[in-house]
């Protein structure tokens, strides 16, 4: 708000014998910019009388207002005539109210809106999951989006160049050869590195490779790549190659729902051939899915109307089953030392245990192989057997590291398919990459908290990362990491992370070489960001997420000052 200068007016009324008042002098003022004037007249002892303008807009420059000596109007009378005297005027002023950004919290280098292809930021829906550079370029991907894209692609100078991605899509891993980008989850899809936008595989109609459709036989082949830590892409010279080691089920595995769901009842107690498989998927379906099974078994119901869902909030009997079977894999009593097996061991063991005890209703499951495939057609060129792979990232022709069982990295050879131990020893690695030196970088412990740095001939260099000082709620340290499930070292030699957590989200930047934190990028948010609200008594000072932020006002970039609470999603501040 500004004042105009106020002045004293002398103003003698003069009332006609039909009591109307008349003034003898006009108000003058001068309006210093643009803006709203409101302009009151009071008595000698200071009582308003009179509402001259009100918050009417005047040009900048002098303007003139007749007083005609009445006080303020009201609704049912005109004013009453004032008695002569001395009255003074004084106005105020403002250039109009509006908004101006100051700031933003929660979201990554470009402007925090979706208006073109380049202020984008990641997926709002699941975690970050991968980084991934070919030298100029770095791509971001989160495991899953509803509003925005899951996968970024940025400068070096962290500009954003481009999103890509469709309504609910997500990114597991991505790979970059030549012009082509790939990103995978559930399918492996195409997109051109200039702009993001799809890139058909040669010899289809679509830019989409599903992994069904890879296969000559698709009987017992996986389904697609899961979405966690250890499936993966990479490529190099037209080659994509393609980590498979998720044992799991999905109702094309059975392949005779009757035949399968028979046995089952015939061999969960009390029936006559009782085994401790169907004891244990019997057990675990719910009364209104055994009910159903038994009618479609006695023939009083078809198979349509037993195992079909009747509606979108009402399970599929088969799913219902499907998810039994998954959570069996892990299952430690079905099989004999199951405490000494891995987790890829112990469900390798489980899935062929119930494959051997329903034969002929269940496929065969194909898993723990690397499959080798051109990168424009899709077409399968080789599979290799390799014990749990997982991250994969191809040096050359004849050079592929592989993450096995997240305990150990093999140096593997497409060519000749012999395999060699670089590292050894590691405790639940999460991601790894290679730079331009050779030097391999692994995430490692429990919590993927810090990154372990080794020679090419496995010999370890140095550390990344405050091991066990990210805490889940309190003061925030940027120099600690959390689940780190991807990597990558940039042209300029600087290492990317993605932090899979959702409280908070972020993606990270280190010195490669020294292991200095260099900067970090959070969010997006969840879908509506519901919990934001700015501090009242200082604007710059807010919460979101689960956190707090303050803003530069000069930047309007913030820094995250701390976790107020890990829960998710967070509820209205």
């Amino acid at each position: 708000m500004r004042y105009v200068n106020m002045f004293v007016l002398s103003a003698i009324i003069i009332l006609s014998s039909t009591g109307y008042a008349q003034t003898t002098s006009d108000i003058k003022f001068t309006m210093p910019a643009d803006g709203y004037v409101s302009l009151i007249a009071t008595d000698s002892d200071g009582v308003v009388v009179r509402h001259l303008l009100n918050s009417e807009f005047r040009a900048k420059g002098e303007h003139t207002v007749a007083w005609d000596g009445l006080a303020t109007p009201i609704w049912n009378t005109l004013g009453k005539v004032l008695e002569p005297g001395e009255y003074t005027w004084r106005g105020i002023y403002h250039e109009g109210i509006g908004l101006r950004l100051r700031g933003w919290a929660y979201h990554g280098p470009s402007d925090p809106w979706d208006i073109s292809p380049t202020t984008y930021w990641g997926g709002d829906q699941a975690l970050p999951v991968e980084c991934v550079t070919d030298g100029d370029r770095i791509y971001l991907g989160w495991a899953g989006s509803e509003a925005g894209k899951a996968l970024i692609a940025c400068d070096l100078d962290h500009n954003v160049l481009w999103a890509a991605g469709y309504h609910f899509n997500g990114v597991v891993s991505v790979a970059v050869d030549g012009d082509i980008v790939y990103y995978a989850a559930g399918e492996i899809k195409r997109v051109s590195k200039k702009d993001g936008k799809p890139v058909k595989w040669e010899g289809r109609r679509s830019a989409d490779l599903k992994f069904t459709d890879i296969w000559d036989d698709p009987a017992g082949m996986p389904t697609g790549i899961s979405h966690g830590p250890r499936e993966s892409i990479t490529a190099r010279n037209g080659k994509l190659y393609v980590s498979f080691a998720n044992w799991t089920w999905g109702r094309g595995d059975i392949t005779d729902w009757r035949s399968f769901l028979t046995d089952v009842v015939a061999g969960a107690p009390p029936g006559e051939n009782h085994n401790p498989v169907s004891a244990a998927i019997w057990g675990k379906i719910d009364d209104r899915c055994t009910k159903l099974i038994k009618r479609f078994l006695d023939d009083k119901i078809d198979e349509n109307e037993a195992l079909k869902s009747p509606n979108y909030y009402t399970p599929d009997v088969r799913d219902v089953v499907v998810g039994i079977l998954k959570g069996l894999l892990q299952d430690k009593t079905l099989v004999e030392n199951a405490d000494q097996l891995s987790s890829n061991a112990l469900a390798q063991t489980n899935r062929r245990l119930i494959e051997k005890t329903y034969p002929g209703a269940i496929s065969t499951m194909r898993t723990n192989f690397i499959a080798m495939l051109d990168g424009s057609t899709g077409k399968v060129l080789k599979t290799f057997d390799v014990h749990a792979p997982g991250k994969l990232f191809v040096v050359s022709d004849d050079l592929l590291y592989v993450m096995s069982e997240r305990s150990k990295i093999l140096a593997f050879d497409p060519t000749t398919g012999k395999t060699r131990v670089v590292i050894d020893g590691l405790e639940g690695a999460g991601a790894m990459t290679v730079d331009k030196d050779g030097e391999i970088y692994v995430s490692n412990g429990a919590l993927c908290d810090h990154i372990l740095v080794y020679s090419p001939e496995g010999k370890l260099l140095r550390t990344i990362g405050e091991k066990g000082k990210r805490n889940d709620v309190g003061p925030w340290n940027h120099n600690a990491l959390k689940y780190v499930w991807g990597m990558a070292v940039d042209a300029r030699g600087y290492l990317w992370a993605a932090e899979t957590t959702l409280a908070p989200k972020r993606m990270s930047v280190w010195h490669s070489k020294t292991g200095d934190f260099v900067t970090e990028y959070f969010g997006p948010t969840h879908y509506g960001a519901t919990g934001g609200a700015v501090n009242p008594r200082d604007p710059s000072l807010l919460v979101g997420e689960g956190a707090e932020f303050r803003i530069d006002p000069l930047t309007g970039r913030s820094k995250l000052l701390g976790m107020i609470t890990d829960e998710v999603y967070h509820g209205f501040a």
